[in-house]
């Protein structure tokens, strides 16, 4: 009955839970332990309304209004996919940088940084024209549509990834 007892401790210990469940473990030693347990509903209405989902949001830009800063900090996700995406090794990547000077650092940044944008872009004209495809799956087009050769996207050109996904659109065929 005293593991039942500390399961249980261990159970409600998260935060608010004790102030929501009563639970009583009781019964004679070596016999099975019975278990009473309650969710006081009204108790759990008034944590909803003093503290659980509340989150407060600290800015300093002035000029917006309430609804944008909602809007902002609701997007965020857009920005942790972004990075989610760059450690991707199967799509778009930042890495292997097979770069060591730092000139050459910037410029496959740059191109990397470009290349995501268009694909973004590309992405949300798709989704403007009644496509809804993450841009992993976009991509995956993209490199059957390049003969195949899954090389990292950032070494291929802008120019013949702007044809490809003006093809993808179907503005024209164009065969590489």
């Amino acid at each position: 009955m005293e593991s039942v007892s500390k399961n249980i401790q261990a159970i409600i210990s998260a935060e608010y839970m004790r102030d929501i469940f009563d639970c009583t473990v009781t019964g004679d030693p070596g016999q099975m332990p019975e278990l009473t347990f309650s969710c006081s509903e009204e108790r759990l209405v008034a944590l909803q309304e003093r503290v659980l989902g509340k989150t407060v949001l600290f800015t300093d830009w002035k000029e917006w209004t309430n609804d944008q800063i909602v809007k902002a900090y609701r997007s965020q996700y857009h920005v942790e996919e972004a990075f989610n995406q760059m450690k991707d090794t199967t799509h778009l990547s930042f890495r292997p940088l097979r770069h060591f000077t730092d000139t050459k650092i910037r410029v496959h940044a740059f191109y990397f940084v470009l290349v995501y944008t268009l694909a973004a872009l590309l992405n949300k004209e798709l989704e403007h024209m009644g496509h809804s495809v993450s841009i992993n799956r976009m991509l995956d087009y993209v490199f059957v549509y390049t003969s195949q050769h899954r090389e990292y996207l950032c070494s291929a050109t802008v120019a013949s990834l702007c044809v490809i996904l003006i093809a993808k659109l179907g503005l024209g065929i164009i065969h590489l």
